[in-house]
């Protein structure tokens, strides 16, 4: 059964991908890697109850889809998946974690309540002594296991543990709008160049450039990560992947981003009065 856990485990990782966020799966104790786990606990049916949080009809469509396809590949386990609101799945866990019925595998925020909620209620593995026995500080910049569990453990009542370990950086790419392309015989554009170019007719015909949703935080994060894909390959990139202690923002494909995001902000390319406070 553990055999299986991990592999639904693999599947919730594929839907991480898709998103951003925490994955916790508190049946398995002693897990080495993102996901954390519940100690002193093991599995006793063939059904994995996952929670997926999410504010997207869309991602919730996509995080179906994927435990279709993996039951579909997996005989004899079924993937039992409930979509949750972000604030519903709060206060849901809350709940569960009182009456000691988490399901198997959550797919949340770090932030509070979050996985600190797990954390005050002692159901998440203390990573430290795998963090120590495997070098993983020695393979991260200084102190990033320490400021990314600090989400964890703000006002859990613990500190200095390590819950979890960032794993990827997401690359995000730009809808647009075809009609209006067409409308205004735009093409999509090859070279920033270009979108600066288009930025200027769109603005010029009365419209917003580009749309920046309150809804979403991290919406201007993605916008600077897009340039910084658009303008170097995914050599300079690697370490940040890995990710390598010596990587550096100050590089000119980070900076070259930002001031392009501060210049279009400038000239009122985004929604007026848009939130953005993440970025």
């Amino acid at each position: 059964m553990k055999r299986s856990l991990a592999r639904a485990v693999r599947f919730c990782l594929a839907a991480l991908t898709l998103t951003g966020g925490a994955l916790a799966y508190p049946t398995v104790g002693g897990a080495a890697g993102p996901p954390v786990g519940r100690e002193n606990a093991s599995m006793t049916s063939t059904v994995v109850r996952v929670w997926y949080g999410t504010d997207d009809p869309t991602e919730e469509a996509l995080a179906q889809a994927l435990a279709r396809r993996f039951e579909a590949t997996h005989s004899g386990v079924r993937v039992d998946l409930q979509s949750y609101a972000l604030a519903d799945l709060n206060g849901r866990m809350e709940l569960a974690l009182s009456a000691s019925t988490p399901p198997d595998i959550v797919y949340t925020t770090p932030r509070g309540p979050g996985l600190a909620a797990y954390v005050r209620a002692g159901q998440l593995t203390n990573l430290s002594p795998a963090w120590r026995q495997r070098g993983w500080a020695t393979r991260l910049r200084p102190n990033v296991l320490v400021d990314y569990n600090r989400l964890l453990t703000a006002n859990s009542g613990v500190a200095g543990h390590v819950y979890a370990v960032p794993y990827t950086m997401a690359a995000v790419g730009v809808l647009y709008n075809k009609t209006l392309f067409h409308k205004l015989s735009l093409r999509i554009p090859r070279t920033l160049a270009e979108l600066d170019s288009i930025n200027s007719r769109v603005k010029h015909a009365g419209l917003t450039p580009i749309g920046l949703g309150n809804a979403d935080g991290w919406v201007g994060d993605d916008w600077w990560l897009t340039l910084v894909n658009a303008s170097t390959g995914p050599t300079p990139l690697a370490p940040a992947l890995r990710p390598d202690p010596h990587f550096s923002f100050r590089g000119a494909p980070f900076r070259d981003a930002a001031v392009t995001l501060q210049r279009w902000a400038t000239a009122g390319y985004f929604t007026p009065s848009f939130n953005g406070l993440d970025a």
